[in-house]
């Protein structure tokens, strides 16, 4: 099995837990016996399930005010599970890449879901995408920001015995 497999599996255990409320750790256990889900593979989707699951009101809350027309209510429960896997794995999974996780979710639409639900979570994931990399270059720039010394302007030495201009305008015994 792939990591592509094991991100769908997640997805399916997923979309199965949104639809059936009881025991996950009980619908963890079944669903990995019945499509025999192990090693690396029972990892990844294990830490995709838990990670998704105990983090939901963050991913929600990330993806909603960009639904246009829709609400997390009327999404259709696959497109919302699709939505929190691949916003799971560009926040908390740097060895996911943002456009390895956007794809890997228009995948799963074309597999799953008809072809408005693939234009529209391209595009919240895209628009989330350029958001999260909009904040990096700010965060790398008040870094470097804090780590440069502040560079002080360099005055160009005075010539030596001619008197500057504000000295010559000076007297002797005028107050400076």
């Amino acid at each position: 099995m792939s990591r592509r497999d094991a991100r769908e599996k997640a997805f399916m255990l997923l979309y199965q837990m949104e639809m059936r409320k009881d025991n996950e750790e009980a619908q963890l256990e079944a669903f990995v016996e019945l499509y025999d889900v192990a090693g690396a593979d029972r990892q990844y989707m294990t830490i995709l399930v838990r990670g998704v699951r105990n983090n939901r009101d963050l991913l929600d809350a990330r993806f909603v005010p960009l639904l246009k027309r829709w609400s997390k209510d009327r999404l259709p429960k696959i497109d919302l599970v699709i939505l929190r896997v691949a916003l799971y794995e560009m926040i908390f999974n740097s060895d996911v890449a943002h456009n390895v996780a956007i794809s890997e979710a228009v995948l799963l639409c074309r597999k799953y879901t008809g072809d408005e639900s693939r234009s529209y979570i391209n595009a919240v994931l895209g628009r989330i995408s350029q958001d999260m990399a909009g904040k990096a270059d700010d965060r790398a720039e008040e870094i470097l920001d804090k780590q440069a010394p502040a560079a002080e302007p360099e005055v160009p030495p005075e010539p030596a015995g001619k008197p500057t201009a504000p000295e010559t305008l000076l007297k002797s015994g005028d107050a400076v």
